[in-house]
Formats: structure tokens, C-alpha cells, sequence
């Protein structure tokens, strides 16, 4: 699955949103969030977790902090990191999202 990038959590509007774990083949990858609206600007907050053990679905109780991304800006606004941490599970969680009709996507490169 090098050079592939998937959707690890998609059109989520409300906060707290947790995505389902993924499990990387690599260890080098990405994260990208980008928050959409129907008009004006936007902002959302997403954090990433990473864990040997398989998280409760969509729970995610039992991970690490890998980062934090913050949003803000007109719709489309995109911000990531690169992260070379092996961790078998990786999941990403909405914790804040405001603007009118704003959704959040949040990619993973591997």
C-alpha cells in the first residue's frame, strides 16, 4: 500500500467523533484533515492516537497522542503532519468543528 492515501474519517460534523482504527503498513506516513462549509469560514480541531492494542471501536480509550491539528480558514482549508512512529492502530478524533454546515475529512498517507 505504499504511496496510497485513505479516508480515516469521513464527514464528520459533530464533535466528539471517533474514527475507526487503521492499521498502517508503514511506519513513515501523513495525516490531513480538511474542513468543508456550505459558506464562510470554518473550524475544526482533530486529534491523532496511535496504539499497540486495538481500540475499543470507536472509542479509542487507549491511545497515544501522535498530534494535534487545527483548523481554521474558508472552506477547503487543509493543515497535516508526518509522523515515523510504528504504531500498529492509528485513528484520528474530532474534538471541536464550527461554520455552517462544516464537515471534517481526515486522510492518512501510507
Amino acid at each position: 500500500m505504499s504511496g496510497a492515501a485513505v479516508l480515516i474519517l469521513s464527514a464528520a460534523t459533530a464533535a466528539p467523533t471517533t474514527g475507526e482504527a487503521h492499521e498502517p503498513r508503514r511506519d513513515q506516513r501523513t495525516f490531513q484533515a480538511i474542513v468543508e462549509t456550505s459558506s464562510g469560514d470554518g473550524t475544526a480541531t482533530i486529534e491523532m492516537y496511535g496504539s499497540d492494542v486495538p481500540p475499543t471501536a470507536g472509542v479509542g480509550n487507549n491511545g497515544v497522542l501522535l498530534g494535534t491539528i487545527g483548523l481554521s480558514g474558508a472552506s477547503g482549508t487543509a493543515d497535516g503532519f508526518a509522523s515515523v512512529t510504528p504504531w500498529r492502530h492509528v485513528w484520528a478524533k474530532l474534538t471541536a468543528i464550527s461554520g455552517a454546515d462544516a464537515s471534517v475529512d481526515v486522510w492518512m498517507g501510507v
